[in-house]
């Protein structure tokens, strides 16, 4: 499950849908300094993630999100 702050928003969604929040920072994407260090806990509690949507004819959309919990099952 993944908290969004704007609008405020909890939804479940599988792994897969789901990659580390980046920063675009001279010309490349990186990871924040937070996230180098939690690496081996990829989507523990409180892990900044990036949320891919799909809708219609839309793709591609990462959206910032925070993951609560880990999906069960």
């Amino acid at each position: 499950m993944v908290y969004f702050d704007n609008p405020h928003d909890v939804l479940e969604f599988d792994a897969k849908d789901l990659r580390l929040h980046l920063d675009w920072v001279d010309d490349n994407w990186v990871r924040p300094k937070m996230q180098r260090q939690t690496i081996g806990s990829v989507l523990s509690s409180r892990t900044e993630v990036e949320v891919k949507l799909e809708k219609d004819n839309i793709r591609d959309i990462w959206l910032p999100a925070i993951v609560i919990r880990k999906k069960r099952g």
